[in-house]
């Protein structure tokens, strides 16, 4: 899947998205002890998430899966500070 990705012409990150912060932390450490993708655990009640554009545009181009509770993901859409053509679509 990831190699996918990289061969695309504009990058994209695939994006877990759960709905408690326990879970962030669960699924990141599932994907990193299964992948040696570039994963980023995301959930506000622990170190807060990226507020600006620029923020978010570095973690897209330095991640390659972002674990995020799902109002972070939402947030983050509804601000226009990430697009869904930035996202993998699932199964990919």
């Amino acid at each position: 899947m990831i190699m996918r990705l990289a061969n695309c012409e504009q990058k994209k990150v695939c994006v877990f998205v759960v709905p408690l912060v326990h879970l962030v932390f669960q699924q990141g450490n599932v994907i990193e002890a299964n992948s040696s993708a570039r994963t980023t655990r995301m959930c506000s009640e622990v170190y807060g998430h990226p507020k600006n554009y620029e923020q978010w545009s570095r973690l897209l181009d330095t991640n390659d899966v972002l674990v995020m509770t799902a109002q972070i993901f939402l947030s983050a859409l509804s601000h226009s500070l990430i697009t869904i053509s930035q996202v993998s679509p699932p199964g990919t």
